[in-house]
């Protein structure tokens, strides 16, 4: 996404197609395996074709993953449909909690916000835009750029992947 004008051989392209289809054969296996508990979901990962596969490829930059874009958008607004997931328009951000007491009052519950739209899929396609980089955002090639559109965006979520994971 990035890297928009950058060509991809045949050979990185066949390679990104298996690699899809072996994180979609993992997911299929467990829909919560990037969302769960990492000491439970632990060994299924790495019983995967797909782990078998990224060990098996050179690593010349450090990875790490963020939940965003580690799951697919659908599940993340499927997730707000869960009456503890708050969202605050002042502050733009999400919170999870089964506790009310422990959110602040600017939070509002993201299911009774939804009730005040004229429909859910507005709803969820606002959420969408919220939570994506366009391609607008991204249209510079400067990291700095970049960051200034993402970064916002990784804040409205930031922590809340370890929130989740505690509740499943």
């Amino acid at each position: 996404m990035f890297s928009s004008d950058i060509e991809l051989s045949k050979a990185a392209i066949l390679a990104e197609k298996k690699l899809f289809q072996l994180r979609d054969e993992l997911i299929e296996t467990d829909p919560c395996v990037i969302t769960g508990r990492y000491f439970e979901k632990s060994p299924t990962i790495k019983a995967s074709r797909l782990y078998e596969a990224l060990l098996a490829m050179p690593k010349p930059i450090v990875h790490h993953l963020h939940l965003t874009a580690a799951c697919d958008i659908k599940f993340l607004i499927d997730l707000t449909y869960n009456d503890y997931v708050y969202y605050s328009e002042r502050k733009n951000f999400f919170k999870v909690s089964k506790k009310p007491e422990t959110i602040e009052d600017c939070f509002q519950k993201v299911v009774d916000l939804r009730k005040h739209w004229e429909n859910s899929v507005e709803f969820d396609e606002m959420l969408t835009a919220k939570v994506l980089l366009g391609q607008q955002q991204i249209c510079s090639k400067e990291t700095h750029q970049i960051w200034e559109n993402f970064q916002p965006k990784f804040m409205l979520t930031l922590g809340n992947h370890i929130l989740y994971i505690n509740l499943l």
